[in-house]
């Protein structure tokens, strides 16, 4: 029996993807190289076979558009559908590639703290070896990747061999916020915390498992407060969270190892001196078949140099 997916096609995915994501047509366009009008006929075509609205027209936002709640809904999962397609073609054309070393993280890990540290990483790697990042959406890997990368980056850690991994950071948590933020709402947050209950909260309506919550923070401060009745922006990135914090939308949950280059360059301040510390650990591991590309040993080295 044949098996066919009655899905739109790949173009009007993508072109609905980047419209959403830039929440911007012209820039879509622009980033996908067609025409605006061509965007615009995806996205009504989208529009008309699902029978729902994808966008709004809005005046409170920079752009004029915002996703309604069905193009949110939408795009969760379209932007995670092209990230595994993306994932599994770079896996499959990196299989037979020499001097390559490919490593898998969440989308976080990748942006947030690799990417900061990639030209250090990649001279203490090798000169002319070719880094591949394989990104996922979460922070768990099916045990299958053991055979197609060479490092994950995970908080499960299957082995007591310390040459086999090396630690990233134990996972701490604080609230941060921008420096304009502060300054309106200082006379609040320089108070106890149970007097933030008007202050505006940004969260993650879509949590990697295990990830700490401002209802954890709050019981870890021993502080009597009902998240059920604060007021909270959500999102489903990380990376954007940050962003409209630095915007100065509200207050936001600062990761260990994630935040620091928003604090050094003082777009985001820390609003509590110290991290909470949590009971779980980051680390790189070298997979099966990362055990036999000479380069994972250099990679790791460079991560317990930075212990």
């Amino acid at each position: 029996m044949s098996k066919r997916y009655n899905i739109p096609s790949t173009a009007a995915l993508v072109a609905f993807e980047s419209a959403a994501r830039l929440q911007n047509f012209s820039r879509a366009a622009e980033e996908i190289h067609i025409a605006q009008s061509a965007v615009s006929r995806y996205i009504k075509e989208l529009e008309e076979r699902l029978q729902v609205q994808l966008f709004i027209r809005s005046k409170s936002t920079r752009n004029g558009l915002v996703l309604s709640s069905q193009g949110e809904q939408l795009y969760r999962y379209v932007e995670q559908g092209l990230n595994n397609i993306k994932s599994g073609i770079d896996v499959m054309h990196s299989t037979s590639a020499e001097n390559e070393l490919i490593i898998a993280c969440s989308h976080e890990i990748s942006h947030l703290y690799l990417m900061p540290k990639y030209e250090n990483l990649a001279k203490a790697i090798g000169n002319n070896v070719r880094i591949r990042l394989v990104t996922s959406d979460d922070h768990f890997f099916d045990d299958s990747l053991h055979h197609q990368v060479d490092i994950i980056f995970t908080y499960k850690n299957p082995y007591r061999n310390k040459q086999r991994y090396a630690k990233i950071y134990t996972e701490g948590i604080r609230p941060i916020c921008s420096p304009s933020y502060f300054q309106i709402h200082e006379k609040q947050l320089t108070c106890t915390p149970s007097h933030w209950t008007d202050l505006t909260f940004l969260r993650l309506d879509r949590l990697n498992p295990g990830w700490a919550t401002w209802d954890d923070w709050f019981k870890n401060k021993q502080q009597n407060v009902s998240t059920n009745d604060l007021n909270f922006i959500n999102f489903d990135n990380y990376v954007y969270l940050l962003e409209a914090a630095v915007s100065g939308k509200g207050i936001a949950l600062g990761w260990r190892g994630l935040v620091e280059r928003y604090l050094s360059m003082g777009s985001l301040i820390g609003v509590d001196d110290n991290y909470i510390n949590l009971d779980r650990k980051l680390f790189a591991i070298a997979t099966d078949k990362g055990l036999d590309n000479p380069f994972s040993k250099n990679c790791l080295d460079y991560f317990k140099g930075l212990e």
